[in-house]
């Protein structure tokens, strides 16, 4: 279906938070097995202290059956040895209350949140009314209005959070965090040594780019009569070179990337080159997103993506073409029916029932003929014209140079991860028989796919990192995933959380956490050794005891944190006894 690849890149990110339904039912189904056999074994046991005449377990099987039997139960003790083994050898070496959010790459910074309690009459009377709190409905007001406006700026993921401070925890000292009381805590920044912070923070409806030595003084990047609001986006291995972007304080004025150097100072982009989305370590090369736009667009745009989820039943959609001013549009919208149906709408009366006798089949939407009159019909009906038919934002993604020269990597290409030692770039593409595909492009070579478990559709590819180097590549979905390490594959076990997978920068290691018995919480962490294959299992994490768990690794991936964004973390120093154990 031709629909809009920053609607489908929208979908593309949700995918990290996907359920386990299929494997959770596998679980009851053989937990339920299980405890209907150790219940014979108990039951047996009884009536042999009484009788002779015992019908066994055993007897009742097969010898395949049987052989399968002893084979689980092999498999649960190693299982049990091996998470007992774990404990022992990978001790918590501190832990406490607050969300841990970003680790250095040396291991030697750890940015802390705090997490206040909301107790008393506060908090009995948001319960029964179901309200936010009066910052918490601000923020949410400010995400809003972000979403709008800076359609690629901010993406699908990106938000503000309260901060009610927080410290910057260094090897020998602890700098507070105070001074603003929400940060967008996806796009924090570490230099590679740990001694300098960029990050995006306000309060009272202010947003800063903000940058912070290891003594805690703090330089707003982009002057006050500048910008409205500003951010970070990007940052080098030292801190030297920032990127992010503005909005300037005119009531028409659209986002404007900008460069920011510790020597040259500030450099702002030209109109279209809109969000820096990566530098490299050396500071030589600049990802940017860059479209052209005005606020008129914008508004129109967020319309694109948001008229279809208001209606009943609705799982999607799109628009086929948007008035210039805003106040018509005509779309298609999908559920679970086999039929993609028509929709029209007007700011006056809001949606028109008679155009969801407009529809057709799933099969045909793969047709391009029929789809376009589709769309061509919906849009005469809604009193459009074809020049309403071109309301989409189109964005391209470029390669820029030191001298600020451009190389186009993709005219409709959606960021996803970058190299910043070798430049290696990962970036979604479009395509009309399958949707949205990861690409990976290195230096001096022709894109390729990103290698996908078997099983996995490329558009389904919603977990993906790279190394450093980008010679690590671990992609999959919440369900199966890989690492490809050169010519190298290894498989993740299915039962790791896909969602809490990472990588270290080197990409030597890979950790995440492993599911209770019930499949219902993590219980231990998973650890695996790329280049040797050894796996092992840490003991869980009690201070972080939430469903919303994150996982951390530095360069090396020796230093292991694991917390919770409800608060509580702990962390794990892991000593050459763990990574030569045989």
């Amino acid at each position: 279906m031709p629909v809009s690849s920053r609607l489908l890149g929208a979908c593309f990110a949700t995918s990290r938070s996907m359920t386990f339904y299929r494997r959770t039912l596998w679980r009851v189904l053989l937990m339920s097995a299980g405890l209907s056999a150790s219940a014979s074994g108990w039951v047996s046991s009884v009536w042999a202290s009484e009788s002779s005449n015992v019908i066994r377990l055993e007897d009742m099987l097969t010898e395949e059956g049987l052989a399968a039997l002893r084979q689980e139960q092999a498999l649960a003790k190693e299982k049990a040895a091996t998470k007992t083994a774990s404990k022992s050898l990978v001790p918590i070496q501190s832990q406490g209350p607050e969300h841990a959010v970003k680790l250095s790459a040396n291991g030697q910074s750890l940015l802390l949140r705090t997490i206040p309690p909301v107790t008393g009459e506060t908090a009995n009377a948001l319960t029964s009314s179901g309200e936010s709190a009066p910052e918490e409905s601000g923020i949410e007001e400010l995400n809003a209005m972000l979403d709008e406006l800076l359609p690629t700026a901010w993406r699908y993921g990106d938000k503000l959070s309260a901060f009610h401070g927080g410290r910057w925890q260094q090897s020998n000292r602890s700098v507070p965090l105070t001074g603003f009381t929400y940060a967008n805590l996806k796009q924090i920044f570490f230099s590679q040594n740990g001694q300098v912070l960029a990050l995006t923070a306000g309060s009272h409806g202010s947003l800063d780019a903000l940058r912070m030595n290891a003594e805690g003084h703090r330089q707003k990047l982009i002057p006050d009569d500048m910008a409205r609001f500003s951010a970070v986006t990007a940052m080098d291995a030292t801190g030297a070179t920032i990127g992010g972007w503005l909005l300037a304080k005119s009531a028409t004025a659209v986002p404007q990337g900008f460069i920011w150097h510790q020597e040259r100072g500030l450099t702002v982009l030209p109109p279209d080159h809109v969000v820096p989305r990566a530098i490299s370590a050396d500071g030589t090369e600049v990802i940017v997103d860059a479209y052209v736009a005005d606020r008129a667009l914008l508004h129109r745009h967020h319309q694109f993506g948001q008229l279809p989820a208001d209606l009943p039943g609705s799982q999607g959609g799109g628009a086929f073409a948007i008035s210039q001013d805003g106040k018509k549009a005509a779309g298609y919208t999908y559920g679970k029916s086999d039929y993609v149906r028509g929709w029209i709408w007007d700011a006056m009366h809001g949606y028109h029932p008679a155009a969801r006798a407009l529809y057709i089949s799933n099969a045909d939407t793969e047709n391009s003929e029929k789809w376009q009159a589709f769309g061509d019909q919906l849009t005469r009906l809604a009193g459009l014209s074809e020049t309403d038919q071109h309301s989409q934002l189109k964005t391209r993604l470029l390669r820029r140079d030191a001298a600020g020269q451009t190389e186009t990597v993709a005219d409709d290409g959606w960021f996803l991860v970058y190299a910043p030692l070798s430049k290696a770039l990962v970036w979604q593409a479009w395509s009309e028989e399958q949707g949205p595909i990861p690409m990976l492009s290195r230096t001096g070579q022709t894109a390729v796919p990103v290698p996908k478990p078997d099983g996995v559709k490329p558009q389904d590819l919603g977990i993906i990192e790279l190394s450093s180097d980008g010679q690590s590549l671990l992609s999959g979905n919440a369900e199966r995933q890989i690492v490809t390490r050169g010519k190298r594959q290894i498989a993740i076990p299915d039962e790791v959380f896909g969602n809490t997978l990472v990588m270290s920068a080197d990409g030597r290691i890979l950790a995440g956490t492993y599911p209770d018995e019930q499949w219902s919480n993590p219980d231990h962490i998973f650890w695996l050794d790329v280049d040797s294959g050894k796996r092992r299992y840490f003991a869980s994490c009690n201070a972080a005891s939430g469903v919303r768990q994150n996982v951390m690794l530095n360069e090396k991936g020796d230093e292991l944190i694991v917390t919770d964004e409800d608060g509580g973390y702990c962390r794990y120093h892991i000593g050459t006894n763990i990574k030569d154990a045989q």
